[in-house]
């Protein structure tokens, strides 16, 4: 399910959510927007993950597989797999969480 802006050469896993953005750094500014010699990296994010609303997550970064990123996160450093991403690139195991989110279905594998 997409429900936020997705830049070009993002690679999705299967049954995510992602309703935040996920965008090129544009580290160059003197660059066409869509015409780069060496394209910039693009994110990419593993099978059942999230990423909730108002969250970005920037440049060739990795979602790992049912990882979780809060609404309103900036991550711009690779999150792994069964782990919660939120503030600003501050990450933790779904174990080391202190609320409801770490019951959450994705963290164990019941979905």
């Amino acid at each position: 399910m997409i429900g936020g802006f997705i830049s070009e050469g993002c690679v999705i896993g299967d049954r995510c959510r992602v309703f935040g953005q996920l965008v090129h750094k544009q580290v160059d500014t003197t660059q066409p927007w869509d015409e780069h010699e060496i394209p910039e990296p693009s994110v990419r994010i593993g099978d059942d993950a999230f990423v909730g609303f108002n969250a970005l997550v920037i440049g060739g970064v990795d979602i790992g597989s049912r990882a979780y990123v809060a609404a309103g996160a900036i991550v711009t450093r690779s999150v792994p797999p069964r782990h919660i991403a939120y503030g600003i690139n501050r990450v933790v195991p779904f174990s080391a969480w202190k609320g409801a989110l770490a019951n959450n279905p994705i963290a164990d594998g019941e979905l």
